[in-house]
This record gives structure tokens, sequence and C-alpha cells, in this order.
């Protein structure tokens, strides 16, 4: 009995986090969908509904945990290096990280 279900389970081994993280949403979003399809009375039309958002909702939540990731990567690194990150071109404005009120710009 027990090798039944750790069957699923390792259907899961070879699977990357973001096709792990798709999964799970779609699983949770189908069964709570069918839930609540059930009390509204289409049980079938609210799995449906429930896995596309969880599918969306499991893209989302990887893209988090990857910026996480990233961000923590990006941090270890200046601290090692004791340099400072990297950051992406659009996280500075015109003013190069520095406050309207330091350097005397209007704002209008």
């Amino acid at each position: 009995m027990e090798q039944w279900l750790a069957l699923p389970l390792a259907g899961c081994a070879d699977m990357t986090p973001t096709q792990q993280r798709a999964l799970s949403g779609t699983a949770i979003g189908a069964g709570g969908g069918a839930v609540i399809g059930a009390i509204a009375g289409n049980a079938g039309l609210g799995a449906g509904i429930g896995a596309v958002a969880g599918l969306a909702g499991g893209f989302i939540y990887d893209k988090v945990k990857k910026d996480q990731a990233a961000s923590y990567s990006a941090g270890y690194q200046a601290s090692v290096t004791r340099q400072p990150p990297n950051l992406p071109q659009w996280a500075f404005n015109q003013t190069r990280g520095r406050s309207r009120r330091a350097t005397g710009e209007a704002r209008f």
C-alpha cells in the first residue's frame, strides 16, 4: 500500500523547481476550484478554472522565488567582494541614485 503512495511523489523527482511549482499550483487550484464548483453546482468547471488560476499562481510564485534568490546572491557576492552589486539600469533614475532634494532638481 505504501509503494502506491510514493509512486506519484517519485514522478516529481526529475522536475525542475519551476515545473514543480506549476504542477503544485495547478493541483491545489483544481482541488479548491472543484470544491467551490461543487458548492455552486458544477465541479468540473470549477476545477478547470481553479487549475488555470493555480497554474498562474504557481508561475508567479516561481518568479518571486527566482527574483528573491537572485537578490540574495547579488547581496552575498557584494559582501564577499566588498563591491556594490550590479543593479539593472532601470534601478537608477536620471539623478544617478540621488534624491531630487539632494540634487536641487525641481519637481513639476
